[in-house]
């Protein structure tokens, strides 16, 4: 498998290295240290669920110790504050990781709805221009031009106007380019 030089091999031991997977873990309770904590948190950090649930149940969350702490924070996206009792409480440390998350949720909803609002601002401009272009009388591939925007488009604005004669609404025609 790995080339390595004979010479080397005589200073280096050979133990036995055993791996522990969380993913694999199904019985926790089998640990009687922290260890056993720590390697559940691990396995179910991205289910609330399991989180809320691990959180009810384990008292020992609300102060646990500082290597265990240390290993939660470096494998999960939970950090951890330290009280002035040196203690990390574990509980404290989800529901800040949960308010964080759903910020970043409605920060990522309103850029959403920003970017959204843009663009039907962008499409009632569209429409408001190209029926100025439709009442002159200019052929939908001449307002295209005119306007620098796809002819399809322009075709589609110029069908919905037709269904909203006289008034020209660009409020209708939006909604019917939305079906």
């Amino acid at each position: 498998m790995f080339h390595t030089n004979s010479t080397i091999l005589k200073y280096v031991a050979d133990y036995k290295l055993n791996l522990i997977s969380p993913a694999d873990i199904t019985d926790f309770e089998k640990f009687r240290t922290s260890v056993g904590l720590v390697l559940e948190v691990i396995k179910h950090q991205d289910s609330e669920r399991e989180m809320e649930q691990i959180l009810t149940r384990e008292a020992a969350l609300h102060n646990i110790e500082y290597a265990a702490a240390k290993v939660i924070e470096g494998f999960t996206d939970i950090k951890m504050d330290q009280d002035e009792k040196e203690e990390f409480n574990m509980c404290k440390a989800w529901t800040d990781h949960y308010q964080s998350g759903v910020r970043e949720g409605l920060e990522q909803g309103r850029e959403e709805g920003r970017k959204e609002g843009r663009e039907q601002g962008e499409l009632r401009a569209i429409i408001k221009s190209s029926i100025k272009k439709f009442c002159k009388n200019i052929a939908a591939d001449e307002a295209a031009d005119m306007l620098e925007e796809n002819v399809t488009l322009i075709e589609r604005i110029y069908d919905a106007a037709r269904m909203c004669a006289p008034d020209y609404d660009v409020d209708k025609i939006y909604a019917i380019l939305q079906q």
